[in-house]
C-alpha cells in the first residue's frame, strides 16, 4: 500500500514537472494554429478581393463592347440617313429638270 502511495506521490511530482513544457507545447500548437488560421483568412480575403476585381473587368468590357455597338449602330443610322438625304435631293433635282423641259 505504501509503495502505491509514494508511486501516486511519484507520479504526480512527474506530472507537475512536466505540466510546464506540456502547456508550452500546447500553447505553440494553439499559436500555430491561429497563425494557419489568419493566413487562410487573408487567402480567403484575397481571392474574394481577385473575383470581385475580375466580374468589374468583365462588366467594364462589357460596358466597352456595348459602347462599340451602340456607336457603330449610330454610324449606320446617321449613314443610312445621309443616303436617303442625297437620293431625296437627287429625286428632287430629277424632278425639277423634267418639269423645266
Amino acid at each position: 500500500k505504501e509503495q502505491r502511495l509514494l508511486a501516486k506521490v511519484m507520479l504526480e511530482a512527474e506530472f507537475r514537472r512536466q505540466e510546464p513544457r506540456w502547456q508550452a507545447r500546447e500553447r505553440e500548437r494553439m499559436e500555430a494554429q491561429d497563425d494557419e488560421s489568419r493566413s487562410l483568412e487573408r487567402l480567403v480575403a484575397w481571392r474574394r478581393a481577385e473575383e470581385e476585381r475580375l466580374r468589374k473587368e468583365e462588366a467594364l468590357r462589357l460596358l466597352k463592347e456595348e459602347e462599340q455597338r451602340l456607336a457603330w449602330e449610330a454610324e449606320e443610322v446617321r449613314r443610312r440617313e445621309e443616303l436617303e438625304r442625297r437620293q431625296k435631293l437627287e429625286e428632287e433635282r430629277l424632278l425639277q429638270e423634267e418639269e423645266e423641259r
